[in-house]
């Protein structure tokens, strides 16, 4: 029986993004074909317009119910949302990806 040594764990993390992204469309076009890319893409970005309108709502909540932050938990707060902003801007032009991919290969293939 072959041992995994610790040296080819540490590669596992760095080929699983590669991996599901390679093998997401393989997969998922026998399963939806390309009008099915472009539900999902709308479905993932009404997701990350409803998480970008969300969130002023619980900063709110928060700051009702604990009170105003400290100005180091501000600075840490807005730091968070920043980062949050950026990710959902890349979901949303992903999903414009997926749209635009199961659009594009719709028509040409019909």
């Amino acid at each position: 029986m072959r041992h995994t040594s610790t040296r080819d764990l540490a590669l596992v993390p760095l080929l699983l993004p590669v991996i599901g992204i390679g093998l997401f469309p393989l997969v998922m076009l026998p399963l939806l074909g390309f009008l099915g890319f472009v539900v999902l893409g709308i479905l993932t970005g009404f997701a990350a317009v409803m998480a970008e309108l969300e969130e002023p709502q619980a900063h709110g909540h928060h700051v009702i119910s604990h009170g105003s932050m400290p100005r180091s938990e501000q600075a840490g707060h807005n730091s968070e949302m920043a980062a949050l902003m950026r990710s959902l801007h890349a979901v949303k032009i992903v999903s414009l990806g997926l749209v635009a991919l199961g659009a594009g290969g719709y028509l040409v293939t019909h």
